[in-house]
């Protein structure tokens, strides 16, 4: 044994576990413990130079920085996450957690000098990275409003961050929000899929193959009846902005295994605001008109029972709709949708999860190069 374990194995007087779904959900959670515990057998993270801190500054529009020990009194701090010893982790976490909840970390001289003189959007504007402070797109009450669900983010409190989100969908689509309610969505389907790329990693073992056979075993369960070996899916979305510039896109697994070549972008040419089981009729109906590319075995749709029922097939080919909040298949049968109960431990649901997710992954990548150009422009 080494002499330090020898020394301290017998100081423990009380183990408790914290379960993570994740590796990234972990390395929040440790880097809490340390900061607010200070265990003294941490010495490379609590006494060296050397880690890094995540800063969120207390100014009128706060900024979010990555921060060095020996730096940490230059700033006035709302708050502090950390410490992490490895850079790449801090870029990997700042990486996500500005996708999901976009922040401004422009210098406070140049959001004094934008207050005065004015000045075009910045780069991470244009690429959605930034809601507008330095272009005054963005009032300070409701940036504070995406500063709070960071800190949550950061803090590794997903699931209570979750259910926030999924309230504040609903209110804004109450209100008719649009695009409140397609941000907060947005956000969910992102913690979501952060949840299962840690269940797909524990489960690393498992190939594409395996997963298709048990979707096969589960579509066949609920009625879908399909009895191939080797699945051609199709999965579809839609991406616009209150109804303008709106695309959709469909990507294509066989076997279990994504074939991007395969994947179509298509812009939506009706005048239908914000419409999405016309939009997603719209893509399915100009997709049929290809034969070319191939019969699809089973297509699935972004969305429940008002996209399903938008949907027309002059084939009998079988398909479903994969909602969120919770994430939850809906089945047509008999002009009525069913909502069968299915773990989300499936291995065959997960394979309808990561399609769904890939849909709307490649639709919003036109979308957001369509709105970049309109900015820009």
């Amino acid at each position: 044994m080494i002499p330090k374990v020898r020394i301290f194995v017998p100081q423990i007087s009380k183990i408790r576990i914290t379960e993570t779904k994740t590796e990234f959900e972990a390395l929040l959670v440790e880097a809490k413990c340390i900061r607010e515990l200070a265990p003294k057998y941490n010495s490379r993270l609590t006494d060296d130079r050397s880690p890094l801190y995540v800063v969120v500054t207390d100014e009128k529009f706060p900024r979010v920085l990555s921060v060095r020990k020996t730096d940490l009194e230059s700033y006035e701090a709302r708050d502090v996450y950390g410490p992490f010893l490895s850079g790449e982790t801090v870029r990997r976490i700042l990486k996500i957690a500005r996708r999901l909840f976009p922040y401004c970390n422009q210098k406070r001289t140049v959001l004094a000098r934008t207050v005065l003189f004015g000045r075009r959007t910045c780069f991470y504007r244009h690429l959605g990275l930034c809601p507008g402070v330095c272009s005054g797109e963005i009032s300070r009450l409701r940036y504070l409003s995406i500063i709070k669900k960071l800190e949550q983010f950061l803090s590794g409190d997903f699931a209570g961050l979750k259910l926030k989100l999924e309230n504040e969908m609903r209110l804004a689509a109450k209100r008719k929000d649009y695009e409140k309610a397609a941000a907060a969505r947005d956000a969910v389907g992102a913690l979501t899929s952060l949840s299962l790329a840690g269940e797909q990693e524990e489960e690393s073992a498992v190939t594409p193959k395996e997963r298709e056979k048990e979707l096969i075993k589960l579509l066949n369960k609920l009625g879908l009846s399909v009895r191939k070996n080797s699945l051609r899916i199709e999965g579809f979305d839609v991406s616009n902005l209150s109804g303008r510039l709106a695309t959709a896109a469909m990507v294509v697994f066989v076997g279990g295994i994504k074939v991007a070549s395969e994947y179509r972008h298509f812009r939506i040419t009706g005048k239908f605001t914000p419409d999405d089981p016309r939009m997603i009729s719209e893509a399915v109906g100009r997709r049929m008109m290809h034969p070319e590319w191939g019969k699809p075995d089973l297509i699935v749709i972004d969305g429940g029972g008002p996209q399903l029922s938008s949907i027309f097939l002059s084939e009998k080919i079988p398909y479903l709709g994969l909602a969120k909040s919770p994430d939850r298949l809906i089945i047509p049968t008999n002009n009525r949708f069913k909502t069968p109960e299915v773990s989300s431990r499936d291995l065959g649901f997960q394979l309808l999860q990561q399609v769904r997710d890939e849909a709307h992954r490649f639709s919003r990548r036109l979308h957001l190069k369509l709105r970049s150009r309109v900015l820009v422009g």
